[in-house]
């Protein structure tokens, strides 16, 4: 299976291959919205490859951002009108997240397609986690949810337009979808392009821009979408530079690399440690700054958090 020539999102012609490191997948973007994805385009085999092979989620850095995450995401959620009802959680991981709304009082459902996580997470909550995908999540007959969350997931997914319309049909009418993924057109990915941390075939397949993020849930039927960005979970941008510079320099993959005999990772070195600490301290403010000056489909920084809702009311 091969990425077509048009952008998959609102097919236009004018698409550019982004520059990064030679390897069996590489990144194309479109020039009309900012979307970019994977060409071509992984096989079901080679993903499935890929998840029961080298991908991990290590439990701990997991459960602390979770936990760290939480009062954010309920809070966005109240902003949104979400009283406590129903949820269902797509990536739910271990349960962490589950574990925070089930204490708020929320009837919780998960979806994980790791079946380690899937098992702790079910045998935790004591509530209903399937062990797959969303695709192959059947609830009862009339069931819906209130809220349907899905944190960095979408850009794992082949086919997001059919990801979207199906989370959408599972809320009742007026529910809210929150996501969370990547942002294609943050200033991150704009600088460090194939480089960029969360440029990672074959797993992200997909990387969208705030107008191909639109643009796709208005056409899944999504309503009332509204698009912010922060840093979130990725390096900040000073660090981000640096190391995607590094990688560039080493002729390293923007996910790692193996090294020779007696190499240091780059990881390793002083200057790299230097670099990151140095962001710590005169990185935070310029992520802020760049949260600041967000709006609309001009979103800054690297992650994107959308809101939206279930357009049959």
């Amino acid at each position: 299976m091969t990425a077509p020539a048009a952008c998959v999102v609102c097919a236009s012609n004018r698409v550019e291959r982004v520059a990064g490191p030679a390897a069996r997948w590489v990144y194309r973007r479109c020039d009309s919205c900012g979307h970019m994805w994977l060409h071509p385009t992984p096989t079901t085999a080679e993903l499935a490859a890929y998840y029961n092979g080298a991908y991990t989620v290590p439990r701990e850095r997991y459960v602390q951002r979770a936990r760290d995450a939480y009062p954010s995401v309920r809070g966005q959620l109240a902003i949104a009108g979400a009283r406590t009802g129903s949820m269902l959680e797509v990536g739910c991981s271990y349960g962490e997240m589950l574990a925070g709304f089930q204490r708020d009082g929320w009837a919780v459902t998960g979806v994980e397609l790791d079946a380690r996580a899937c098992a702790e997470a079910g045998a935790r909550l004591g509530a209903r986690v399937h062990c797959g995908t969303l695709d192959d999540f059947h609830p009862d007959r009339g069931t819906q949810f209130d809220i349907v969350t899905a944190f960095h997931v979408l850009e794992h997914v082949v086919q997001p337009a059919a990801f979207a319309r199906r989370a959408l049909a599972l809320l009742r009418p007026g529910g809210v979808l929150m996501l969370k993924t990547p942002n294609a057109a943050s200033v991150a990915a704009r600088a460090a392009a194939g480089w960029w941390e969360w440029a990672a075939p074959p797993e992200h397949v997909n990387l969208f821009s705030p107008a191909s993020l639109r643009s796709m849930l208005a056409s899944a039927g999504a309503t009332d979408v509204v698009i912010s960005s922060r840093r979130g979970d990725a390096n900040g941008l000073l660090f981000e530079l640096a190391r995607s510079t590094a990688k560039r320099l080493a002729g390293r993959p923007a996910g790692g690399g193996s090294y020779g005999p007696g190499e240091t990772p780059v990881s390793h070195r002083a200057w790299y440690r230097a670099v990151r600490r140095a962001d710590a301290v005169l990185g935070a403010p310029l992520d802020l700054l760049m949260a600041s000056g967000s709006s609309g489909d001009r979103q800054l920084g690297a992650e994107l958090t959308v809101m939206a809702r279930q357009g049959n009311r």
